[in-house]
């Protein structure tokens, strides 16, 4: 409570500093959450590093990587998608959550797997990045979440509206049939392309 009120950076440059070389991985990621909380920018490489060592625990990795949306920075974009793998399904769901977030749309495709992650809340904060990122891949994985009953209709629908900007609601038939029709014609247009290209030249 006391550190989160300090608004200097300098004020928090002895535990920047000395952030690689705690031992105390509990104080580690109460630290990198000091820092997101007061989205203290000078801490960015620090969080950086300590939240992509591989031999960091979950609770730093997760804590690293929440921060790292507070800092409002794309740079941290590098890191991501070796967290969006990661082995525990809190940090994915955070690194998910960072990507809308930050609204980091070179990352989407690397959110479809987490569509079909085993663990709900990952699923859940994979939909709502999809959503804001808007990923072409996402939508066929997407209309197979909303045919399975269950807590994330809502949220595919409001995904596949974001991406769309179609509105069929529940009926996962209705966006079957209108993607399939979409996706006849894009595969039309660009078999016309490839023949017209000879010509062209």
């Amino acid at each position: 409570d006391v550190l989160s009120s300090y608004k200097e950076a300098a004020s928090f440059q002895p535990w920047i500093d000395g952030l690689a070389d705690n031992k105390d991985s509990a104080q580690k990621a109460m630290l990198i959450r000091v820092f997101g909380q007061t989205k203290l920018a000078a801490a960015k490489d620090a969080v950086i590093a300590a939240a992509s060592d591989p031999k960091a625990s979950a609770q730093i990795r997760y804590e690293g990587v929440r921060a790292l949306a507070e800092f409002g920075d794309k740079g941290v974009a590098k890191i991501l998608p070796q967290l969006l793998q990661d082995a525990d399904p809190l940090v994915r769901a955070a690194a998910a959550d960072t990507v809308g977030k930050l609204a980091l749309d070179d990352l989407g495709a690397a959110l479809i797997p987490l569509l079909q992650d085993a663990e709900w809340q990952v699923q859940a904060a994979a939909v709502a990045a999809c959503g804001t990122v808007r990923p072409q891949a996402a939508v066929q994985p997407l209309i197979d979440l909303l045919r399975q009953k269950g807590r994330m209709q809502t949220e595919c629908a409001e995904a596949l509206f974001k991406v769309t900007g179609m509105e069929f609601g529940l009926d996962a038939d209705r966006w079957q049939e209108q993607w399939t029709k979409l996706m006849a014609i894009e595969a039309g247009l660009e078999g016309r392309c490839v023949q017209l290209t000879p010509r062209l030249g």
